[in-house]
């Protein structure tokens, strides 16, 4: 695959990815754009099948300390261990992404996503997924289908799409989908316990479905090319 850039302006979300361009010994790798924050995603595969009725996927986010301009202090100028956004940031695209693996698949992968520089606006969650997602897709593994993520959050009784970290704070809901077309994988979902979960559920997931194709519609129209 040559390199190739793919700029998007959907639901709020500026976003700029950048293909071949880096780790290019990586099975599939992105280097993602969106405001001032910058990701880097790869995916790395073993040749090697394991023994087992399960897939060996493990993901990895991490950021570090210079993405926000800070070296740490003290003696010891290493980073420190994951924190719980970290952690947490993991686990939703390990969740999102272990669906699209295809059956029976048992070579260990490794998806490691890099924050390189940060956005106080950006919302890392959404944009870690997308970057993983995208390095998956242009990857050797045999992946046809794309996810996307779209956060909803609820300010004065108005839904925001993919608010940005200021909006959340003041937003009393806050709503993960994240899906494939009319396909819904994952939600995730907090809200302040005064709201009425019953009367969110109806208004706003069948409108999410319908503005999933962040990325999906340059994949499906094969301005993506996934040779595997």
């Amino acid at each position: 695959m040559s390199e190739q850039i793919i700029e998007i302006d959907l639901n709020n979300l500026d976003e700029k990815y950048e293909f071949d361009k880096i780790a290019k010994q990586a099975s599939g790798a992105v280097m993602y754009r969106q405001g001032k924050a910058v990701l880097i995603a790869a995916v790395a595969v073993d040749e090697k099948a394991v023994d087992e009725d399960f897939l060996p996927l493990t993901v990895q986010y991490m950021e570090r300390s210079y993405a926000a301009a800070k070296i740490p202090g003290g003696f010891i100028k290493r980073e420190t261990k994951p924190g719980d956004f970290e952690t947490l940031t993991s686990r939703i695209v390990d969740r999102s992404l272990r669906p699209l693996f295809p059956k029976g698949f048992h070579y260990p992968v490794t998806i490691s996503v890099m924050v390189v520089s940060s956005d106080s606006e950006v919302d890392m969650q959404v944009a870690a997924l997308h970057a993983a997602n995208a390095a998956l897709f242009v990857s050797d593994i045999s992946v046809h289908k794309s996810i996307a993520a779209v956060r909803v959050g609820k300010i004065e009784e108005s839904l925001v799409i993919n608010p940005t970290l200021s909006q959340q704070e003041e937003s009393v809901l806050d709503l993960l989908v994240v899906g494939s077309g009319q396909d819904i994988i994952m939600i995730e979902m907090r809200t302040m316990a005064s709201e009425k979960i019953d009367d969110i559920e109806v208004d706003m997931i069948d409108p999410m479905i319908g503005g999933m194709p962040l990325i999906l519609e340059h994949q499906e129209c094969n301005e993506l090319d996934n040779d595997a």
